[in-house]
């Protein structure tokens, strides 16, 4: 039987990869919220620090996120979680659905590489992995399961 999680599949991967962003661009970034939000409590940008380090942000996903928080925010005031989600992926595809596609004549099979998530082998674009400098993560460079008789 197999439980939800296995049977859903990922919306994506995200397009910002990278090394996480330093505690320099992060404070920077930061700095621009709370000149943005003037009420916002000194304790709410230690916090979102922490997150931000936690959930391993690129300097170019803070930047982007930064900037649609002081673009686009409409509230009294934003939480951490506004500017955590943010985030852009590039579709992953099941094998059936490029098969659609295909049959649809809006793609070839040449214009997918393969991604794994997990044990499953969803495709993804060419042009997307092009576009967004991604690497598809390839079966071959896994690591090895641990063989448990």
């Amino acid at each position: 039987m197999q439980t939800e999680l296995q049977t859903h599949q990922p919306e994506g991967i995200s397009i910002y990869t990278g090394t996480p962003a330093t505690p320099m661009e992060i404070a920077s970034e930061t700095a621009k919220i709370a000149v943005s939000f003037p009420s916002l409590d000194k304790l709410f940008f230690t916090i979102l620090a922490e997150r931000l380090i936690k959930n391993n942000f690129t300097i170019d996903r803070l930047i982007a996120a930064t900037g649609y928080l002081i673009d686009n925010f409409h509230y009294k005031q934003p939480t951490i979680a506004d500017i955590i989600s943010f985030d852009k992926k590039a579709k992953l595809y099941s094998y059936n659905e490029v098969v659609v596609l295909i049959n649809e004549n809006k793609a070839r099979f040449e214009d997918f590489d393969k991604h794994w998530v997990g044990d499953t082998l969803y495709r993804i674009r060419k042009s997307e992995v092009e576009m967004h400098n991604l690497k598809p993560y390839l079966k071959s460079e896994r690591s090895p399961q641990p063989f448990i008789p």
